[in-house]
């Protein structure tokens, strides 16, 4: 079961915190809520992002919300203004073929 995963990011100006907030549905694109941090893998520029840089908010205790998370990575703030892709990779269970990835762009720029 392929996963899709489709991602927006932002970051806020004298903010330390970029906020990816994720979506993620099955093969027949119901949402897929109950995955937990060690679900998701989130890349900056080739460097994976380590357990301790981010932390997950499953807003699927909203009902409607179910498979939306928001993956908040803590003190990130990039000394210079441009724009920065994310590949985040989102994995149910321990299989290879339950997972998906795709990747996002923020743009941070001076206010």
């Amino acid at each position: 079961m392929a996963l899709s995963v489709v991602a927006k990011g932002t970051h806020i100006s004298g903010d330390d915190r970029l906020i990816l907030c994720v979506h993620v549905s099955d093969d027949l694109g119901n949402p897929l809520g109950g995955l937990k941090k060690s679900a998701f893998k989130v890349w900056q520029l080739g460097h994976l992002l380590g357990d301790l840089t981010f932390f997950v908010v499953d807003l699927g205790t909203i009902p409607e919300l179910v498979g939306l998370y928001h993956l908040v990575v803590k003190l990130w703030s990039p000394a210079v203004d441009g724009t920065f892709a994310f590949y985040i990779h989102a994995q149910k269970g321990k299989k290879a073929d339950q997972s998906g990835w795709t990747l996002a762009s923020v743009v941070k720029v001076k206010s």
